[in-house]
């Protein structure tokens, strides 16, 4: 799995700047990963559970998943992955967040519906397959734009 990650890691980075990717930089990634995987997992336990014993609609299922999973996703991202410890810019961050996270949201949905309805896949695995889509667009837009370090003048 390691291996896995790291021929990962060396792609995205040989791809993005012809140069090699630095300790930081194969650990942040392997942080996301981890971190995101927690974030999955939370999801689709939520997503099972609303729609398999609450009784709710698949499509009900996963937006309160997305809710509950939300919380889990954005402490580990600022915390642990970019590691950043400033709280001062967590109202702003959030609320960035938060708009990435509903964007994801309408693509999940329509991608879980579609998945399901037309191709008619078993919804945890097209949630699966959607949210590991989704996590690649998210580690860019969440190191770029999101938890992006400030430069010191």
């Amino acid at each position: 799995m390691l291996s896995i990650i790291r021929a990962m890691c060396k792609s995205f980075e040989y791809a993005r700047t012809r140069t090699p990717m630095s300790t930081e930089q194969f650990f942040q990634i392997t942080r996301f990963l981890i971190a995101g995987t927690t974030a999955t997992l939370v999801n689709l336990i939520a997503l099972y559970v609303f729609t398999e014993f609450v009784g709710l609609w698949y499509i009900v299922s996963i937006a309160c998943a997305f809710f509950i999973a939300f919380g889990v996703s954005f402490t580990l991202q600022k915390f642990w992955t970019f590691i950043d410890e400033n709280k001062e810019n967590i109202p702003k961050q959030a609320a960035l967040f938060f708009a990435v996270q509903i964007a994801n949201l309408i693509v999940n949905i329509y991608a879980v519906y579609v998945l399901v309805e037309i191709f008619h896949l078993w919804y945890m695995a097209a949630q699966f397959f959607t949210l590991l889509v989704i996590a690649v667009s998210n580690f860019f837009i969440f190191k770029l734009y999101i938890f992006k370090p400030k430069r010191h003048v």
